[in-house]
């Protein structure tokens, strides 16, 4: 006797994966394998951005501390050369003496 054939519609007409694809579905919100790399991101950024705050504050710091002590050293050379003089005359040499005497 002679069997029918089997039928498989039943098997193909069945969905395996839903509509969308399965790596679609575990994909909500952010992953966890991003939030320990975004957190070194984040803490390297603010490291280089502290570490480039205090070196521009030292920075201008030796710049404030070499304008004033130029500014000193002028000051220092021009009370000299108005204790010195400048030898033109014979008064103003005298006055020099006196000044270098004294010290």
């Amino acid at each position: 006797m002679l069997r029918p054939a089997r039928q498989f519609h039943h098997i193909t007409t069945t969905k395996v994966y839903p509509a969308y694809l399965p790596y679609l579905h575990a994909s909500k919100g952010l992953s966890r394998r991003w939030i320990a790399p975004t957190f070194v991101l984040a803490a390297v950024g603010l490291g280089i951005t502290f570490l480039r705050t205090t070196r521009r504050e030292q920075v201008d710091r030796m710049v404030a501390a070499r304008q004033q002590e130029s500014e000193h050293l002028k000051l220092r050379t021009k009370l000299l050369q108005d204790a010195y003089g400048d030898r033109t005359s014979l008064d103003e040499l005298e006055k020099a003496i006196e000044v270098y005497e004294t010290r």
